[in-house]
């Protein structure tokens, strides 16, 4: 897997716009955010992480952190169609750079699971669910204290 670009790349190249700060929208995903985190605590609490869910599992632990990229880039004016740009919006927020990366593989497994078929294994899935873990909570937080 190549490196991420600096998010100023995806600003040059037209993938990230600057525009008018909304804080409603975010406030939203900052909310939709929590619920999915909540769920997923939910499903490992009650279910469990197995062969049948782990996918599934990673992919919200993606969508939950995605939501709070994108509302965090949404209160600092910016809005991007790019899943990279976003995770790469991360730097910009002074995230250490193997978080960066983890992320991104997380989109790139996510994308295999979405468009191609692909499986995520338990034992990935549960390094998912430690990353967001970590970083839900700092994100929501850098978030919270500006809307």
């Amino acid at each position: 897997m190549k490196p991420i670009k600096d998010f100023g790349e995806f600003l040059e190249d037209g993938f990230v716009i600057k525009k008018m700060p909304d804080h409603s929208r975010a406030m939203f995903l900052v909310r939709n955010s929590e619920k999915t985190f909540r769920f997923i605590h939910k499903i490992i609490e009650l279910i469990g992480i197995d062969v049948d869910n782990a996918s599934d599992v990673s992919k919200l632990c993606y969508d939950s952190i995605m939501e709070l990229i994108r509302a965090k880039m949404l209160i600092t004016g910016f809005s991007s169609e790019s899943h990279e740009a976003e995770v790469s919006f991360l730097r910009t927020l002074k995230f250490r750079e193997i978080v960066i990366q983890e992320l991104d593989q997380l989109r790139y497994l996510r994308n295999g699971v979405t468009y191609y078929g692909r499986e995520i294994d338990i034992d990935y899935t549960k390094k998912v669910i430690c990353l967001i873990q970590d970083i839900h909570p700092k994100l929501k937080n850098m978030i919270v204290g500006k809307l």
